[in-house]
């Protein structure tokens, strides 16, 4: 029984093509035209070469010109220029036959497969740029963009001549609670505490976990007394929540920075906004826990005592 194998040339999927010395196409199948977009006569004035992504010329041309008789190449992934102006990424490999002076060559499109792997790549570099910006317990913003938020937020106050209020918080007798039920349950309360403070917080507010029962939110455009208020409101849900196995509280510390305005001695370092925030919450645990204070309040007091 006689097959016609040219059958095969014309109804495969695959890029074929077999093209001279000099690289000219003497035959194509419609895939390759179809891939490429070219039409067969527009192909077979050009040379395969002419088809190969600049800067990958040199390393294709001296692949062919070290071919052998009867030898085909090692599978090769390069892109190729289609009629649109579109980069087509190819695998294909390459057989060269002495006697005739042809090359016969196959080739798969493999951009798909490409284009899934660059997004791969990029959802992974996404996920670890999230990673590294997030507390892995709570979910929240870490440390590190705490004090990288805040450089931001502190630079636009200065550029729009907007208050800024950092919020920090501790939460009361967290040490008594992990020795009495656990570092699981206390795990729990930390979770608990993030998701409070993320669903009573604006969009454009950064809540961070600071320290290991602490945490931070950095409040834009917000003075002293909307920063009181808003930390209040905090204070009253923690203390309210439904917890499980006793009661929950927490001590707050807020300090606002108003360009040009501030009665302390001038900001120039989001540190310094910090440690105002961690001495009005020091404050608060002083005076009994469970409470809301600004560090205005603090200074009054040490001018009172002085």
């Amino acid at each position: 029984m006689n097959y016609d194998l040219t059958k095969f040339f014309h109804l495969s999927s695959d890029l074929f093509c077999i093209t001279n010395k000099d690289g000219f196409f003497q035959q194509i199948n419609p895939a390759f035209t179809d891939t490429l977009g070219y039409s067969i006569e527009n192909l077979k004035k050009k040379s395969f070469i002419d088809l190969i992504y600049p800067k990958e010329k040199a390393n294709i041309v001296k692949t062919i010109q070290n071919l052998k008789d009867n030898q085909s190449s090692e599978n090769i992934k390069n892109r190729f220029l289609s009629a649109s102006g579109k980069l087509i990424r190819l695998k294909w490999k390459i057989y060269f036959d002495e006697k005739s002076n042809l090359y016969y060559s196959i080739g798969q499109n493999i951009s798909d497969q490409n284009e899934d792997i660059e997004t791969q790549l990029e959802e992974t570099k996404k996920a670890l740029e999230l990673l590294a910006q997030t507390d892995n317990l709570t979910g929240i913003k870490n440390r590190r963009m705490i004090f990288e938020q805040l450089e931001v937020f502190f630079s636009l106050s200065d550029r729009d001549d907007l208050p800024l209020t950092v919020i920090i918080l501790d939460i009361d007798h967290f040490k008594s609670f992990n020795d009495q039920f656990g570092n699981q349950a206390g795990d729990d309360i930390l979770k608990t505490i993030a998701e409070i403070l993320k669903e009573n917080s604006r969009d454009c507010d950064i809540v961070g976990r600071y320290g290991c029962e602490e945490f931070c939110i950095i409040v834009h455009n917000t003075g002293k007394q909307g920063g009181l208020a808003y930390a209040e409101k905090l204070r009253k849900t923690i203390e309210t929540h439904n917890w499980k196995k006793r009661p929950i509280t927490a001590s707050f510390g807020v300090y606002t920075y108003t360009p040009g305005k501030n009665l302390d001695k001038f900001i120039s370092h989001t540190e310094e906004m910090i440690r105002n925030a961690e001495e009005a919450l020091l404050f608060s645990k002083k005076s009994g826990k469970n409470q809301v204070h600004h560090f205005s309040e603090v200074c009054h007091e040490m001018d009172l005592e002085t």
